[in-house]
């Protein structure tokens, strides 16, 4: 059975990873940027319902809080085969309510992300936290982050790399990248995602390798 690439996109479309997957000898979904979180969750089902419709293994990728809910599906969903997170954030209830100070206008796009505010309905952004459903995911997981990155802490995927390997996770590989940015911008050195890209690609492999 073949595989399949389902990119989740956060704020925005992390299209090295479509341009990737011919590559690699996978076929690709792009889930486009929704509105809002529930949108995100009900284009990504569908995009995964239609993967397996066709037969193939779905592997799971996304960046930012697609990255969020590319893990959570994992935790969800027997039928994934492995899955990819990158600067993707691991626990909304420590992510969102700190930005308010200090970065009022991305605080008001997370609120218009959930549509309330973690006070307000705490149980939303714990239920849409990977960190809180580590136990249930089975399938290999890559975590790749960006160790300047100011938009999610590099802590995110910190917390969450160390959560798998303590309930036991046998197969989750983290990579970070020395002074990249949340879209793996390194100053004068410009994009990362030539080694982003190769990393995953480097990952499927060993996946492909333990799967087949």
């Amino acid at each position: 059975m073949s595989a399949t690439l389902v990119v989740i996109s956060g704020s925005s479309s992390p299209t090295f990873l479509e341009a990737t997957a011919p590559e690699l000898g996978l076929g690709c979904v792009l889930v486009p940027p929704q509105p809002t979180w529930g949108q995100l969750r009900e284009t990504a089902e569908r995009a995964l319902d239609g993967v397996m419709e066709k037969g193939s293994h779905p592997v799971l990728a996304g960046h930012g809080h697609g990255g969020s809910l590319a893990l959570l599906l994992a935790a969800e969903r027997q039928d994934v085969q492995g899955v990819i997170g990158l600067s993707a954030p691991s626990d909304f209830l420590r992510l969102v309510e700190p930005v308010k100070a200090h970065a009022p206008s991305r605080y008001q796009r997370w609120l218009d992300t959930f549509g309330s505010t973690p006070q307000a309905d705490p149980g939303l952004f714990r239920a849409a936290s990977p960190i809180f459903a580590t136990r249930r995911i089975q399938s290999p997981v890559l975590l790749v982050h960006g160790t300047a990155d100011l938009i999610v802490p590099v802590e995110h995927t910190l917390w969450l790399y160390a959560s798998l390997i303590h309930v036991g996770h046998s197969n989750v590989t983290m990579e970070l990248v020395p002074t990249a940015g949340h879209y793996f911008e390194r100053g004068l050195d410009g994009l990362q995602t030539a080694r982003v890209a190769g990393r995953v690609g480097s990952w499927m492999a060993e996946i492909g390798r333990l799967t087949a």
